[in-house]
């Protein structure tokens, strides 16, 4: 009960083990050579555009969230910066602050996304060597893609984990404006609302 509480507020990036089996070579068909070698570059060039959509995606979050922050450090200092203080600022620079901790969350993700990290790319080493056949350059296009699933696969953690904050981001500020609105409204309405707002 208590980690699902944590978890709603702080979600945990927790580390999962690589599950990915190692691949032993198999033989393939004759026939079936040309189909399989243009698999397995499909392969390599998909996992090659998946890191570039998620970093893409990473690039846009640190971009919005960057303004974000910006405009939520201005309104804890205009609220500051007002000599009467009533609970309506008070609130105000604590959902600020809530904020502010929620979309450094999303930023600190979204650059361990962006964080350039070695993966085995094709290269000649692929094409040249004592056996040229078109089964070794499959094999070798295959365990490229395979050794970079880990890394890839941190990246789209990370991504995730950056969805999780920019949600709670998003929640925190409807929250936030709701509340302040109702307290807003409210003072109107009830003579304890205009002390306080």
């Amino acid at each position: 009960m208590l980690k699902r509480i944590r978890e709603f507020f702080w979600p945990i990036l927790e580390a999962v083990k690589d599950t990915c089996p190692l691949y032993k070579g198999k033989e393939i068909k004759k026939s079936n050579l040309d189909i399989a070698l243009k698999l397995a570059l499909q392969m390599y060039q998909d996992e090659r555009e998946r890191v570039q959509r998620i970093e893409t995606k990473a690039m846009c979050f640190i971009a919005f969230f960057g303004a974000l922050m910006s405009f939520v450090l201005f309104v804890i200092k205009d609220v500051v910066m007002v000599s009467r203080i009533t609970f309506g600022n008070i609130f105000l620079v604590i959902w600020a602050v809530v904020i502010s901790i929620y979309s450094t969350k999303v930023m600190i993700f979204a650059v361990k996304t962006l964080e350039k990290v070695p993966t085995q790319v094709i290269s000649e080493d692929v094409f040249c060597g004592k056996t040229c056949d078109t089964q070794d350059i499959i094999e070798k296009i295959v365990l490229i893609v395979r050794g970079n699933y880990a890394i890839i696969n941190r990246k789209v953690d990370n991504m995730a984990m950056t969805h999780l904050y920019a949600n709670r981001v998003i929640i925190s500020m409807c929250v936030g404006v709701l509340l302040y609105c109702a307290g807003y409204l409210g003072r109107d309405l009830l003579p304890f609302f205009y002390l306080l707002f």
